[in-house]
């Protein structure tokens, strides 16, 4: 990673070498970035990436044109190794510019096309997962599944502002959430997405609250209305946090949140167990310890 940054940054500065050292500088940037997909056993997406774009953009003279289009290619086959999808469009884009320059010209229109740029020049890209919607609100990144326990605890991201949580019991019995979104659509997208990549994912029955904020409980009429509707367990203070929560301005908050985002929801949660104590909760043979903190961003978190 250490060397293809370096040799980013040497590409960005091409222009600005003398131009009788010029091409010395650009072989030498080249060879940093063989020698970086080298050290990465030619598997990192970065790496490919980055030779890729650098030598679709360098002149002709220097013959780089055909691994251009190998690393392109190579970016192509493996986009699930991309840090977010965002860096698929600089690789549409030089794969369309290298289809045009050999003349296959309906190639180079299809990828122009996924690009999403509408001319042969674009302005500067920011490669970045954070996105920002009228009806999805802010994201943090693009919509991913992760196993982070293999089989038995799934992280969400990019379905809203938050991110959601599940655990599987030991016994793969019952479905535990932690938290519940900050909207009710955005929940609901997550639990059949997770249901749809786990068919056999057990019924969800139980919701730990770790505070009662927008972004973890916005999302709690969705999961209520589950048949059978899971229980919640959360701090017994709660009430003090919503009406923190209540202060806020609705509209400015669906500009954050996301139009379907409703003040309604966050201020009528209410959890059917509450807890004031360290506690010992086990759901069918996995463990929970419960911690009631106070400071931080809430005085009735949970952890």
């Amino acid at each position: 990673m250490y060397l293809t940054a370096v040799a980013s940054l040497r590409a960005g500065h091409a222009d600005d070498v003398f131009l009788l050292k010029r091409p010395g500088w650009v072989r030498d940037t080249l060879k940093q970035l063989d020698e970086a997909k080298r050290l990465s056993g030619g598997e990192l997406f970065v790496a490919r990436w980055m030779s890729g774009v650098v030598r679709a953009q360098v002149p002709g003279l220097f013959g780089e044109r055909a691994a251009a289009m190998q690393d392109l290619v190579w970016c192509l086959a493996h986009a699930d190794k991309a840090p977010n999808l965002g860096w698929m469009r600089e690789v549409y884009f030089h794969l369309a510019a290298l289809h045009r320059q050999r003349g296959e010209d309906a190639a180079a229109r299809r990828y122009q096309t996924l690009s999403g740029f509408a001319s042969e020049t674009r302005p500067a890209t920011f490669t970045t997962p954070f996105s920002e919607a009228p009806v999805a609100g802010h994201t943090f990144s693009s919509r991913l599944i992760r196993e982070v326990v293999p089989g038995a605890v799934y992280l969400l991201s990019g379905f809203e502002f938050t991110e959601y949580y599940f655990v599987v019991s030991a016994d793969r019995r019952e479905l535990i959430a932690i938290d519940a979104g900050t909207r009710a659509d955005a929940a609901r997208a997550a639990h059949e997405a997770l249901r749809a990549r786990v068919p056999s994912l057990p019924p969800l029955t139980t919701v730990l609250v770790t505070h009662a904020h927008w972004d973890h409980v916005g999302g709690q009429r969705y999961f209520r209305s589950l048949s059978p509707s899971p229980r919640f367990i959360g701090r017994g203070n709660y009430k003090d946090e919503l009406a923190h929560d209540a202060m806020a301005n609705p509209a400015g908050l669906q500009l954050f949140f996301g139009k379907e985002f409703q003040l309604a929801d966050v201020l009528s949660y209410k959890p059917d167990v509450t807890v004031d104590r360290p506690t010992e909760l086990i759901i069918r043979g996995t463990r929970f310890e419960l911690l009631p903190t106070r400071g931080g961003e809430t005085d009735d978190a949970c952890r």
